[in-house]
């Protein structure tokens, strides 16, 4: 059996596809969902269905109510986001003896976030092997495969692999259904029609 690994799921088309392709090369997959205030329940429930479908080995959930609810007026912004998922999942992963956590941030996301980026990330990487006293054989490492691709090379990954995009969930709303006007909205909108597919959640 290969070597356990931890994804960081949030419901949306990209962790769900990075999910879906770990699991196509056979690696043994732990998932890690985080809950903070604001997070609309039908993002958490998508989470938690797309693990489920998926048939990850374990699916670990931590609540985090101390964060600021997402800022509607920045995309959703939250204070040093990834700074803290990351550093609870690294925190997490030693504990379990995880080497390996994937996230699905893609080319794009940098843009808008500067702690989606790839050179965010080879930062985080480095603060994570002095977090661990420069040992190697501890430290964890964060992985972005994704992170050259754009969202219409993700949904036609995503095809390929037969991901349920039916269960995934990309709006920033808290309402019952997509908004369709945010920037997740619009971004899958845009994705979807460029590969000529139908959105199930149309």
């Amino acid at each position: 059996m290969s070597e356990r690994v931890l994804v960081l799921v949030s419901g949306g088309l990209d962790s769900a596809v990075l999910l879906y392709d770990l699991i196509r090369q056979g690696r043994c997959v732990w998932v890690l969902d985080v809950e903070f205030p604001g997070r609309s329940r039908a993002e958490s429930e998508a989470s938690r269905r797309v693990a489920e479908a998926a048939g990850v080995e374990r699916l670990n959930r931590i609540d985090l109510p101390f964060i600021q609810a997402p800022l509607a007026d920045r995309h959703g912004y939250i204070p040093n986001r990834n700074v803290m998922f990351y550093g609870i999942a690294a925190s997490l992963a030693e504990q379990w003896g995880i080497r390996e956590i994937f996230g699905g941030h893609l080319a794009g996301d940098g843009q808008f976030f500067l702690d989606a980026s790839r050179s965010f990330f080879d930062d985080l990487n480095r603060l994570l092997a002095l977090a661990a006293g420069g040992d190697q054989g501890r430290a964890c490492r964060i992985l972005t495969p994704l992170i050259e691709m754009t969202k219409v090379q993700v949904v036609s990954l995503g095809h390929e692999l037969r991901v349920p995009f039916e269960l995934t969930w990309s709006c920033l709303g808290s309402g019952r259904h997509p908004c369709g006007e945010c920037l997740g909205c619009r971004g899958r909108r845009e994705a979807f029609e460029e590969t000529g597919l139908r959105d199930p959640l149309d």
